[in-house]
């Protein structure tokens, strides 16, 4: 039934999936019976954020989610401008409405034309993303829906909390299973350069990276 939120059998459903996939397809149909059309899946592991490693933000979505957005959104290198991951790196915790910050008129440029390319070019008529945060990373869910823009601001009055809640058991649930966040770390860990990989043992030991870059062998950097 569309709009119905029920914990514990989606709690149920996440404990028997045993991959990411599977988890991730109880997430989707969970959100889509709370009237939410697709959603996508990010997260950064903290080191590379403390260490200011150069990678590029991963993703799990549906397959609904707007391919030729996602991609448009990768070769253009979105994520450098992207408001919702500056406003989660500065510890934002409420669901951030897409179109609502446009209207605010405080996005720059740059920033607002990924708003105006993700409607206008791609027909997505609103969004949302969900901030996530956990003590070895942080991420987002984003979710489209098809609804106008009455029937989507309905849908935040009387769901919001309901998609919260859903998110945020999904994403503690993958961040404490490792068969689960593995697709996430493995990746990561292949997009690193050979210098980065070098230097990734000794950021584990928790020091902060002045007493870390002072202490390394020459050879990390040769």
């Amino acid at each position: 039934m569309t709009g119905v939120f029920n914990p514990m059998h989606f709690i149920a459903a996440l404990f028997q999936a045993t991959t990411l996939d599977e988890a991730f397809a109880a997430y989707e149909r969970q959100m889509q019976a709370l009237g939410v059309e697709s959603v996508m899946y990010t997260f950064v592991p903290q080191i590379y954020l403390d260490a200011h490693l150069s990678i590029v933000p991963l993703f799990k979505t549906s397959g609904s989610y707007s391919p030729g957005f996602l991609k448009h959104y990768q070769e253009a290198g979105f994520e450098q401008h992207d408001f919702t991951v500056k406003k989660i790196l500065q510890g934002e915790s409420q669901l951030i409405d897409w179109w609502g910050e446009s209207r605010k008129c405080h996005l720059s440029k740059h920033e607002q034309n990924i708003v105006v390319t993700a409607r206008e070019d791609y027909g997505i008529r609103n969004g949302m993303t969900i901030p996530l945060q956990s003590g070895i990373g942080i991420g987002g869910i984003s979710c489209i829906s098809a609804d106008k823009d009455a029937a989507y601001q309905r849908l935040l009055r009387e769901r919001a909390e309901a998609l919260f809640c859903c998110a945020q058991l999904f994403h503690a649930h993958v961040m404490t299973r490792p068969q689960l966040n593995a697709f996430f770390m493995t990746a990561l860990l292949e997009k690193l350069s050979v210098k980065e990989r070098r230097l990734l043992p000794f950021l584990i030991t928790g020091l902060p990276m002045k007493t870390v870059i002072s202490n390394l062998p020459k050879s990390t950097y040769s």
